[in-house]
């Protein structure tokens, strides 16, 4: 039986506010107290703010956006543990795209709704680590497609808006602040968006009228350079990501509704195919031990997620995810980093609390009457 740690997390932390409050009062009593000090108010703003911030998870857990059932608001965040346990973190998205998490644990995501008149109203949406949403950036025009993200190491956000007649694709970016700039525009359909570890952006290069697809690179000066082109004209490349070596992993296929592999390239551009034979691949990420995950988005059947050892071995992590109409499951995939306080376990709360109890009573021992 799993219990996920979002069900016990509210009941320890109950446990925390009572046994503090009780603790509390016998300490004022025996002192004969019969007024709190400022430092002491303070002392319980700074915890019961702290303890507010207890997100929805830990490091480790995958992330997925689910596409749902198109502009009716039915798309989805889901949440898997590291054993596959699924669970919801957002829903009533319109047409969630990437994900991707900044170094504080905040998590965003782009979201596609349309008016009544068929006009975009695309938007950047931000979940704070205790799960509360706000809007991070909107107003990217009535005909754009909000669609790749990636988030450098200083908070710069990146995201590909997308002409929906045209295809033509402009890279805007995002100062954590929500300052926006143009980084680059193209005639091309640019798909994916992943840094590597020397904050290099690549992105999938699809040209709108001939030539091969292929991946550019932009230096952190925002220098483009051609890393590798695709070997034949009928490849058409989508999601990618990059390993700790620094090679690059992409989906791939024909068409946007025929990805069937995942090709290889390695840090000079050397390409190879992965894994083939998938069905509507696109999102990829990797976990800190080097394992990929790629979501499986089939035109006519529920969607899944696959995962293949450092070694390629495939193995089925989640099913059945999202409606069983076509392109309505997982879209993309980013994994909660680590660095961020974990404060789901049970054990890091009774931590808290045993600190908490400590501080209060030191606080108290040493002020005055």
């Amino acid at each position: 039986m799993n219990i996920r740690p979002i069900f016990v997390r509210p009941v320890i932390t109950l446990f925390v506010s009572r046994f503090t409050a009780a603790l509390v009062a016998h300490e004022m009593i025996g002192a004969g107290r019969r007024q709190l000090s400022m430092r002491f108010v303070l002392f319980l703003a700074g915890f019961s703010g702290f303890t507010a911030q207890i997100v929805s998870g830990a490091p480790g857990d995958l992330f997925a956006s689910i596409n749902g059932n198109g502009g009716a608001g039915g798309g989805a965040i889901f949440q898997y543990t590291p054993a596959g346990v699924q669970s919801t973190f957002a829903s009533g998205l319109v047409l969630p795209r990437e994900l991707a998490f900044d170094g504080a644990g905040n998590l965003f995501v782009n979201v596609n709704p349309f008016d009544a008149s068929g006009n975009t109203l695309g938007a950047i949406l931000k979940f704070a680590p205790n799960g509360t949403e706000s809007t991070f950036a909107t107003g990217f025009g009535n005909t754009t497609f909000v669609g790749e993200m990636a988030i450098d190491k200083t908070g710069d956000i990146f995201v590909t808006a997308e002409d929906i007649n045209t295809l033509a694709t402009t890279i805007i970016k995002f100062t954590p602040g929500g300052a926006p700039s143009t980084f680059f525009s193209t005639s091309d359909q640019l798909i994916g968006l992943a840094f590597d570890g020397a904050g290099n952006l690549y992105a999938s290069d699809n040209p709108t009228t001939t030539g091969n697809s292929k991946i550019v690179r932009f230096t952190p000066g925002a220098v483009e350079s051609t890393f590798a082109t695709a070997s034949s004209s009928s490849i058409g490349l989508s999601d990618l990501t990059v390993d700790s070596a620094g090679n690059v992993l992409v989906s791939a296929g024909a068409s946007n509704s025929a990805f069937t592999e995942i090709l290889k390239f390695t840090s000079t551009g050397v390409e190879s195919t992965f894994a083939s034979g998938l069905n509507g691949n696109r999102g990829l990420a990797f976990d800190s031990a080097g394992n990929l995950f790629v979501v499986e988005r089939p035109s006519t059947t529920t969607g899944d997620i696959l995962e293949f050892t450092p070694a390629g071995v495939e193995s089925v992590f989640a099913s059945g995810i999202g409606p069983s109409r076509g392109n309505g499951g997982p879209t993309d995939l980013t994994f909660q980093p680590a660095g961020v306080p974990d404060t789901s376990s049970t054990w890091t709360l009774l931590l808290l609390a045993l600190t908490a109890i400590f501080g209060l009573k030191l606080v108290l021992r040493h002020q005055p009457i």
